[in-house]
């Protein structure tokens, strides 16, 4: 019963998810690093940066999570 519910595809996606998860705990401390860094020797232009491509990511993030939604009710 339970195999009918797990398909490849679906483990697939699980893997991913996963692998993107370990990424961003890699990526995390490292780009905190940086900012407190950029703070420490007075580079502001690294810290808008990294502000910018946050906010760009999180929106990319969030327009992607939006678009699964809406096809995973067409399944």
């Amino acid at each position: 019963m339970l195999r009918s519910y797990v398909t490849k595809k679906y483990l697939f996606f699980y893997f991913v998810a996963i692998m993107i998860t370990w990424l961003e705990a890699v990526i995390t401390p490292a780009l905190i690093q940086y900012i407190v860094s950029s703070f420490t020797n007075h580079q502001l232009h690294l810290l808008w940066q990294v502000l910018i491509w946050g906010i760009v990511g999180k929106f990319d993030s969030f327009a992607g999570f939006g678009g699964n939604a809406i096809t995973m009710h067409e399944c």
